[in-house]
């Protein structure tokens, strides 16, 4: 009975060690979005995105900023834009935002390879993919 009880609690602490692992390799770090659903997206867009500490996030958007939550649990990302400001850009600009904005509460998984991240669905499909910009 110890045997089980000792293995459970051994799980469950490496599950939430390999958990906050996981999410300790977006804390803290910025990224600017280079592709949208296939689509480069040019850097003069200052599209963005931050992993803040205690699982806030915040961004730009292409025309507004936004500000809300992030949480990794297991392999699963959610992103929560919440609150965003509301001023008027071209229309390119507002296409962009309201794509990204739509992607990112739609991401499930991501890929991290170096510099290089990639959000996806809860099917696989790439929905955007980004850079980090910041070096600390």
């Amino acid at each position: 009975m110890r045997t089980s009880v000792f293995l459970a609690s051994l799980l469950a602490s490496g599950a939430a060690m390999a958990q906050t692992e996981h999410q300790g390799t977006l804390a803290g770090s910025e990224w600017v979005l280079t592709e949208l659903s296939g689509e480069a997206v040019p850097d003069s867009s200052k599209a963005m995105l931050q992993f803040r500490g205690e699982g806030a996030l915040a961004g730009h958007s292409g025309c507004n900023r936004f500000s809300g939550t992030w949480n990794v649990d297991g392999g699963r990302l959610m992103l929560n834009p919440g609150a965003m400001t509301r001023m008027a850009c071209p229309g390119p600009q507002m296409r962009l935002e309201y794509q990204f904005i739509q992607t990112l509460a739609g991401t499930s998984t991501w890929t991290r390879d170096g510099i290089n991240l990639t959000l996806e669905n809860a099917s696989g499909d790439v929905l955007a993919r980004l850079r980090q910009t910041d070096w600390d």
